[in-house]
């Protein structure tokens, strides 16, 4: 069998939000700068073509895959079913392998592209490699966190719950982003364990790091510089317990009097009713800002509490929030609750923040906002930050997990070590 010299990366991810940066776009360029030639299918939103920034992003994603290419494929409208993901993936399919004969190892992320992809192989290309990489619990997902009426969440559990079954039984290799996840696909469909393997969600070490000097500037810049600033970095969604956030933002600054919250958003939008339903005495102390993903790594240096509530539930359970990772990537310290995936167990064990056994306990919520008061153990210091930042760019950085990623990959293209 040929030796590996090209994969193709399949996804749907919203590629205009900062999260296809995060996850995808990092992890295509330490590919390339890994050496490895990536070929790209990206599932569109239909109508893409009318929007210039959307053209704008797809022509920039073209120039990330170097040598690579970039094949755009319009999603098919909802009522069309699975079935019409993969017919559309065919032809993009059919000419890659043309164009590169013999190299036909497959990356699809997500739920719906590994069952596309999975449904092509055993359709029309039983030679392809599929190697499918899960972010979350789907079916969960749907049941619990959709915005969909009732019946619609029961059908889409039902119909992800089907797919996740034929994904681990049929794909090559499985990648999940925790431990806690690949626990549960073993433990529910009987995979064999040496074929999931657990690749976290790595942070953009260029965005999110430390650097004293540029945290004062930035500090200076939007007004932080004698304040402990506690941040939130996201959109107001329902497995963020937003509600149950600002009623411990709130008791955070009536406890810290130094304290100011800010909420980084690019729909700020969304919290505007949560800000003005604050008191009048803390309201002032609550901002919304929303900065471009590129700045976004250096607002969060110039914070120093990230935040990250969720409900201990199996979806959250076997997460891998990026969120988290690049808080602690800026220097910041992690005040979380129990049961988010492996995040949870790294902030007690690393000592890099604060775990809440429920994101409504007060009583230990107000320890931590003594604790914070008084920098108790020296969290916030300059010294606490870069280790903490260090850490994260050795354990949960592209850089550091891209061999890991190869080596499975030249696993699948039958090379030998």
């Amino acid at each position: 069998m040929p030796s590996l010299r090209r994969v193709i990366y399949v996804t749907n991810a919203e590629i205009l939000a900062g999260v296809f940066d995060s996850e995808a776009g990092a992890f295509l360029r330490a590919l390339r700068q890994a050496g490895l030639r990536t070929d790209m299918i990206h599932f569109a939103i239909p109508g893409w073509s009318a929007s210039a920034d959307y053209r704008r992003k797809i022509e920039a994603t073209r120039e990330e895959l170097g040598n690579g290419s970039l094949r755009v494929v319009e999603s098919p409208p909802y009522a069309r079913g699975l079935a019409a993901y993969s017919s559309r993936l065919r032809p993009a399919l059919e000419q890659l392998f043309e164009e590169v004969p013999g190299q036909h190892l497959v990356h699809a992320s997500g739920y719906l592209m590994s069952y596309s992809v999975l449904t092509a192989k055993s359709r029309w290309f039983p030679f392809l490699k599929a190697h499918a990489d899960l972010r979350g619990v789907l079916p969960q997902e749907h049941l619990h966190y959709a915005d969909h009426i009732w019946p619609r969440r029961v059908l889409e559990y039902f119909v992800a719950r089907h797919m996740e079954r034929r994904i681990v039984d049929g794909v090559d290799s499985l990648n999940c982003v925790s431990t806690p996840f690949r626990d549960y696909l073993i433990q529910r469909y009987t995979a064999k364990p040496e074929k999931v393997a657990v690749t976290p969600l790595c942070i953009d070490e260029n965005l999110f790091y430390f650097d004293e000097r540029t945290r004062r500037e930035c500090r200076a810049r939007l007004g932080w510089s004698d304040s402990v600033v506690l941040a939130y970095s996201g959109h107001r969604q329902k497995w963020q317990l937003p509600d149950q956030m600002m009623r411990n933002i709130r008791m955070l600054l009536e406890r810290i009097p130094r304290a100011r919250a800010a909420l980084l958003s690019t729909k700020p939008e969304a919290f505007r009713d949560d800000l003005n339903a604050l008191p009048s005495d803390v309201r002032p102390r609550c901002e919304i800002r929303s900065f471009p993903h590129a700045e976004v790594g250096r607002a969060l240096m110039a914070a120093d509490v990230g935040l990250l509530f969720r409900k201990n539930d199996l979806v959250n359970r076997v997460a891998c929030p990026t969120k988290a990772l690049e808080y602690l990537g800026s220097g910041l310290a992690l005040l979380c609750t129990e049961g988010i995936g492996d995040i949870s167990g790294l902030v007690r064990e690393q000592k890099a923040g604060w775990v809440l056994p429920r994101a409504d306990d007060s009583r230990t919520l107000e320890a931590v906002a003594d604790s914070i008061s008084r920098n108790a153990e020296g969290a916030l210091s300059e010294e606490a930050r870069s280790a903490r930042s260090q850490w994260i760019h050795t354990h949960f950085s592209w850089k550091s997990w891209i061999l890991p990623v190869l080596q499975r990959y030249r696993e699948l293209a039958g090379e030998r070590a």
